[in-house]
């Protein structure tokens, strides 16, 4: 009997991977635990969060013909946030990765001291991730990704996300700007020494946050049972809303200990966007549904004024992820 071939794990490793980096559930994202303070990450000396490119100030063009059915935005996703204190500075949280049941990467992300620049106080996140093990020789991804929290907002000044898969790398540079309903990208595809950018805005809604971002601003929630949240998130390439439900208490099991936890159900929708036609100035966006929701992910934060990522659960089509906690540094009291 001829041998089975390798590419399945390989397959499978490469769809968990893009699912990680583009879905952002940077709960998700991967690295071996030390590497970032070993060879140092924009956590600790990170690159200017006003520097992206700016929205077109051209006209704009001819609104697209948008298909499928309209998505009403949620009102409940645009709110004050005042009362939501960032408390997260210093944080750091490492993650070891299973895919469909084998030590597949690690992961980690870290949070940085809070800064100052015109007149914006934000926070910058950094995650890492890079594959392990058989799947390092067999796949190797290196996944870098920072995002500039507003404190007072929540949602992203700026979001930078590197891919590295292969011999393959891409860039997104996104800047947001929620009060025109626009991010601006800025992507680079580097392959076999060649090189392409592309720059393009996204019509987005108010609320945006980036794969990193909603993570943070959910884990300021009351988290009661039954409670349900919405976030509109974009990296760059596809615009989605991730429906995240309460659905009640368990105990959770990690390497470090077995944690009283609240576990949240996640349903994500891929969604088309469009300013409406004939309109001169960025105004909300039309949504539409791409794709039909489907689940996506579970997630268990510890029961307590932490509320720390201790378990992490994504499904694809082909392939599941199991993320579990196996080292924290608190955040600065």
């Amino acid at each position: 009997m001829a041998p089975q071939s390798p590419q399945a794990p390989t397959s499978l490793l490469r769809r968990h991977t893009q699912r990680v980096a583009l879905a952002t559930l940077i709960t998700t994202i991967l690295i071996a635990p030390g590497a970032l303070m070993a060879e140092g990450t924009s956590a600790s000396k990170p690159p200017a969060p006003f520097n992206a490119r700016k929205a077109s100030s051209t006209a704009l063009k001819a609104a697209p013909k948008i298909t499928g059915k309209p998505i009403k935005l949620d009102a409940l996703a645009v709110q004050d946030k005042s009362s939501k204190q960032f408390r997260f500075d210093g944080e750091e949280l490492y993650f070891g990765v299973e895919v469909s049941g084998s030590d597949a990467a690690r992961a980690s992300l870290r949070v940085g001291k809070r800064q100052t620049a015109r007149g914006v106080t934000f926070v910058p996140v950094s995650g890492n991730a890079i594959t392990h093990g058989f799947f390092a020789k067999s796949y190797p991804a290196d996944n870098k990704a920072d995002t500039f929290i507003n404190i007072d907002t929540l949602q992203p000044i700026k979001a930078d996300k590197v891919i590295k898969e292969k011999d393959e790398s891409r860039t997104y540079k996104v800047r947001y700007d929620p009060k025109t309903f626009n991010a601006a990208v800025e992507k680079t595809l580097s392959k076999d020494k060649k090189s392409r950018k592309n720059n393009y805005d996204k019509p987005v809604p108010a609320s945006i946050h980036d794969g990193i971002s909603w993570l943070y601003e959910l884990r300021l929630e009351p988290l009661k049972n039954g409670d349900v949240y919405t976030y509109y998130i974009y990296d760059g390439w596809k615009l989605s809303r991730f429906k995240v439900t309460v659905v009640g208490r368990e105990k959770a099991w990690t390497p470090i200990k077995e944690y009283k936890a609240v576990k949240v159900d996640i349903e994500r929708t891929i969604l088309n966007s469009a300013w409406p036609k004939g309109s001169k100035n960025r105004t909300t966006p039309q949504l539409t549904e791409r794709e039909k929701p489907y689940y996506f992910s579970s997630i268990h934060l510890s029961d307590d004024a932490q509320r720390l990522p201790v378990r992490i659960f994504i499904t694809t089509k082909t392939a599941d992820a199991d993320l579990k906690l196996v080292k924290i540094v608190e955040a600065a009291k």
